[in-house]
């Protein structure tokens, strides 16, 4: 049963009882499926919350890049030492990012990560982490590709 607070259909650990099960890893399975049905980003979400500047996008998008650089590496770090509050400050703060470029899935992934931190789901951490490290992979060649286009 889901717990209230996880906002996304894709969460995969979500109370003790589910971490570390066999029943886990088939969600966690029919959960990638799912979610690669969705797109990683759309690039017409992406103009409108930059009221429409595409140069404003090519630059929050390297913006991202180098956080998701310097981010993820440090919840890695948090999630193996169950560093709770560390965990919770560093992915709130990559969820507001991840907003800003209407990465919803990543953005999905990261709140997920983030409630699982504010409800000290420990046992989870590595859950969600999978999950997010899942939808930044499908989301970077969409950044890179966007960056690594010629200024106009």
């Amino acid at each position: 049963k889901a717990k209230s607070g996880i906002r996304n259909q894709y969460a995969w650990c979500v109370t003790t009882s589910w971490c570390q099960t066999t029943e886990s890893s088939l969600m966690k399975n029919t959960a990638c499926a799912a979610a690669a049905r969705v797109p990683a980003w759309r690039m017409e979400e992406a103009l409108m919350a930059m009221d429409g500047n595409p140069e404003l996008l090519v630059r929050v998008a390297r913006l991202l890049l180098k956080q998701l650089d310097a981010d993820l590496p440090l919840i890695r770090q948090y999630v193996q030492a169950r560093e709770t509050q560390l965990l919770k400050d560093r992915s709130h703060r990559l969820k507001g990012s991840l907003s800003a470029v209407a990465a919803t899935p990543a953005f999905a992934a990261c709140a997920a990560l983030n409630d699982l931190a504010t409800a000290v789901q420990t046992q989870c951490y590595p859950d969600g982490l999978d999950r997010l490290e899942f939808e930044v992979a499908r989301l970077r060649p969409y950044l890179n590709q966007l960056v690594s286009q010629p200024e106009a």
